[in-house]
């Protein structure tokens, strides 16, 4: 079977087993002027400055064979797409949260915009009211005058009826003239009266209409926000589900061998350093992780 050797970055974050008390790398200060090995990722030395410990290099090799594919490698195709459908999808998401947004400043707009029509109509629906019962009271008087008018008409024609002296009448009749005016001046005050209704009922109707139609408008928007946030949590659900679905797939199974090649890092070491007096050692380590790219 094939061999595969991969380049990997390998960082060996683990517990130590000390062969001294303690570490140092303030040799330098003393002196020492250790050269590093090429590649190490740790170089440290103990209290006396006698050992140098040298640390796994920061790059290693692994050996992949035994590899065994599954049916899942099927799928490969699809996940190698993951990340195209994710951009695609960010940019739909983008597409309709900006939607979102636009509607909901538009929601904001015409919420105020009824609100305006809703504290206008609270205003005029009681001077409606007060000018109604205004222009009862109006009615009522005008109907007393009236009344008056022809009883006294009445009277006015028994007296001219009855009556030889052609001057005998004329109180009645300058009655008659003043109860005229009366009635006159409440008629155009009822007139008045029903002109200012008729104005605040259409000013009434043409409020109810906007807010009515508003309410449309606003139960419309209302409708469309529900539908774009669906849509976004949709976007959203689908980019997640992918990765949920098919990242969590195996599509096959080796054995996997490890070289850090460690041993030249020490012949490294101690061939740049062979002018000091020091013992050069592996840092004994007790885990490590590897991380490949």
């Amino acid at each position: 079977m094939k061999k595969t050797s991969l380049c990997i970055l390998i960082f060996m974050l683990a517990e130590i087993v000390w062969a001294l008390p303690s570490l140092t790398n303030k040799c330098g200060q003393r002196g020492i002027n250790f050269v590093p090995p090429t590649n190490a990722e740790l170089v440290a030395f103990d209290e006396n400055c006698d050992t140098a410990f040298i640390g796994p290099p920061a790059v290693g090799k692994i050996e992949v064979d035994q590899g065994m594919g599954s049916t899942n490698l099927l799928f490969c195709e699809t996940v190698k797409m993951l990340p195209q459908v994710v951009e695609a999808t960010r940019k739909g998401m983008k597409v309709w949260a900006d939607r979102l947004l636009k509607k909901s400043v538009e929601y904001d707009a015409v919420s105020k915009e009824v609100t305006e029509y809703e504290k206008n109509l609270a205003e005029l629906e009681p001077s409606l009211m007060a000018k109604r019962k205004h222009l009862l009271n109006k009615e009522d008087n005008l109907k007393t005058a009236r009344n008056q008018m022809t009883e006294i008409r009445e009277r006015l024609n028994d007296c001219i009826s009855s009556s030889r002296i052609t001057t005998a009448c004329d109180p009645i009749n300058d009655e008659l003239v003043k109860i005229k005016q009366i009635v006159d001046l409440k008629r155009g005050m009822v007139s008045d009266l029903q002109s200012e209704i008729i104005d605040l009922e259409y000013e009434v109707k043409r409020a109810q209409g906007n807010i009515e139609e508003i309410n449309e408008r606003l139960t419309k928007l209302t409708g469309d926000l529900e539908t774009y946030k669906r849509l976004l949590t949709g976007l959203e659900n689908d980019a997640l589900d992918g990765y949920q679905r098919y990242g969590q797939l195996y599509g096959a199974t080796a054995t996997v061998t490890f070289r850090s090649d460690w041993q030249a890092l020490l012949l490294d070491a101690q061939q740049k350093n062979r002018h000091l007096n020091l013992s050069i050692q592996q840092l004994s380590l007790v885990s490590s992780t590897v991380s490949i790219s």
